[in-house]
């Protein structure tokens, strides 16, 4: 026994732990591996439960209790509804103030959610955004009518990347824009002002019948036969409407049409260099709400709009937008009448609200 407990004092400390490991019977060794081994599990096991998941449009309230929510970029006003899972292990092994944190096992996290968030987490959205974005965000949210700031906001974005147009495919949704005041568009702020012409907006393809359009998205495809070829492809714009007398059920128009790379040159004259990308839109048609297929079938039926749920040609004109900003998951256009709208692009998880391919 006198020789084992020499041999056994000689040992450091480090290397009892690692004997431990390796399976070798030393009393302080195997006490501080299992400590370690447990550390590292809790760890392990309370940051794979952090994991913050965003649900677009929202309209839960602004509360942020978590530390952790904090330090990940959300402020006080930022937000999506998220919740976060703390392992009630950690009240047995960490020191006495970490307990306190996630004392009672669980923690939700409240923080309001904007439908600018994207993502590819099932069900949910996940912020992916930079910093300047997020300063465009906070402005667009919280102060959509205070055109200097915005104005501040957009020009500290940074400029397109090259590999702009490959972004620019996908399906967006628009979130903010200055032809509404700066407001999202929505059912609500829609409701609020004056029918528009859905002659008007269809390029004199459907009838003359007062709408009020509830929301806007975008598809862009890249229908290229070879990589080789330049980079184009269809291009569809989605407005949602209601009618004046039937605002509980929405349709959709959709102008389809071709898009293309471009620049300042050309049918435009010469320009300051930008991100031009040329459209022409060539039919329009009506689509169906998803949610309320039947209801928008009838609403439709009632309006004289059935037949044009085929779609028609329309007049429309040579057209483009300028991409001011676009990264993986917002981008900023200019109209050529100067309009600025600010999009989101859409999970893969999320469809478009509305039957576009039927």
């Amino acid at each position: 026994l006198k020789p084992r407990v020499r041999r056994l004092g000689a040992v450091p400390m480090r290397k009892r732990a690692v004997s431990c490991l390796l399976g070798r019977p030393t009393g302080h060794g195997r006490a501080l591996a299992v400590l370690s081994i447990a550390l590292l599990a809790c760890l392990f096991g309370s940051l794979k439960s952090r994991t913050f998941t965003l649900t677009a449009r929202s309209t839960a309230p602004t509360v942020v209790t978590s530390p952790a929510g904090l330090a990940a970029g959300f402020g006080p006003d930022a937000g999506a509804a998220c919740s976060s899972a703390a392992s009630p292990l950690w009240a047995v092994c960490m020191p006495a103030g970490l307990v306190a944190l996630v004392a009672g096992g669980r923690q939700a996290y409240r923080i309001r959610a904007t439908s600018w968030q994207s993502g590819k987490v099932a069900g949910a959205t996940t912020v992916r955004v930079t910093d300047k974005e997020q300063a465009l965000l906070d402005v667009i949210t919280e102060f959509p009518d205070e055109k200097e700031d915005v104005d501040a906001a957009l020009r500290a974005l940074p400029a397109v990347p090259k590999n702009a147009f490959n972004l620019f495919v996908g399906d967006w949704r628009v979130d903010w824009a200055s032809t509404i005041g700066g407001r999202p568009p929505s059912k609500e702020v829609a409701t609020s002002t004056d029918p528009n012409s859905l002659s008007l907006f269809s390029f004199g393809a459907l009838p003359k019948l007062d709408v009020h359009f509830t929301s806007i998205y975008q598809r862009v495809l890249d229908t290229r036969t070879s990589k080789y070829l330049p980079i184009s492809g269809t291009y569809q714009l989605i407005r949602g409407f209601v009618l004046p007398d039937r605002p509980d059920v929405e349709a959709a128009l959709v102008l389809t049409g071709r898009w293309e790379t471009g620049e300042a040159e050309g049918k435009w004259g010469k320009g300051a260099a930008r991100t031009r990308v040329p459209f022409k839109f060539e039919t329009a048609r009506v689509a169906l709400s998803v949610a309320a297929p039947d209801e928008s079938a009838a609403m439709l039926e009632a309006a004289g709009l059935a037949e044009y749920r085929e779609a028609v040609p329309c007049n429309s004109r040579d057209n483009y937008v300028d991409l001011s900003h676009i990264s993986a998951d917002l981008q900023v256009q200019r109209e050529e009448s100067g309009a600025v709208y600010v999009l989101a692009r859409m999970p893969e998880t999320e469809a478009l609200p509305f039957d576009i391919d039927a």
